[in-house]
């Protein structure tokens, strides 16, 4: 008796690419899930130090480019103190006292004027040895105070004032590089600030 011949149905051969997008597809969405229960785990905490970042910026931060702007501002707010340090020093005074002459709290005074710029040797302020500072630095001076009173809520007027600022400053820091760092982590798969803020 004749056995009648299978006919065997031919195995279609799947190329190697498309074993490895689905194995990166499987990957990515199990990656997503990961950073998203880990970015869950940490909520709380970061939601309110975002909160906590928000009451001293006077921006609300509202998108990547807010958070590198407000880093970058917040930066060049830190090397200004730095300096502000040293010219007091130089002009043996404190750090209080010739914020208030790089800034005055005027009609004259707007916050996002840069024609607010003058030359503190015109200060009435004599017993300061304005004299040690460059028009150079002079200027430099007052564009980070000016733009430290653009960047945060804080008034300053004495030196507690000025630790304040900093200490702000350091945390403010902190905070959106981390957030940076999550933002660059999880690319565009979570709106990460409306995540924090979504109760």
């Amino acid at each position: 008796m004749n056995q009648r011949k299978r006919e065997r149905t031919p195995v279609q051969q799947q190329s190697p690419n498309h074993h490895i997008q689905n194995i990166q597809s499987r990957g990515s969405a199990t990656d997503g899930m990961t950073l998203k229960l880990s970015l869950q785990q940490q909520k709380e905490q970061l939601s309110l130090q975002l909160f906590e970042v928000e009451l001293v910026l006077r921006k609300k931060l509202s998108n990547h480019n807010d958070i590198i702007t407000s880093l970058d501002e917040a930066q060049k707010c830190m090397t200004f103190l730095q300096q502000l340090k040293k010219s007091a020093s130089e002009c043996r005074c404190t750090m209080g006292v010739l914020f208030r002459i790089i800034l005055p709290h005027d009609a004259d005074t707007h916050l996002r004027r840069e024609d607010s710029i003058r030359d503190l040797s015109t200060s009435s302020t004599t017993s300061l040895d304005l004299d040690a500072l460059t028009p150079a630095e002079q200027k430099n001076l007052i564009s980070g105070a000016l733009l430290l009173r653009n960047l945060v809520r804080i008034k300053i007027a004495d030196d507690a004032d000025i630790l304040t600022a900093s200490t702000a400053l350091k945390s403010t820091i902190t905070f959106l590089r981390k957030i940076q760092d999550i933002i660059l982590e999880v690319e565009e798969s979570i709106d990460v600030l409306a995540f924090l803020r979504d109760n």
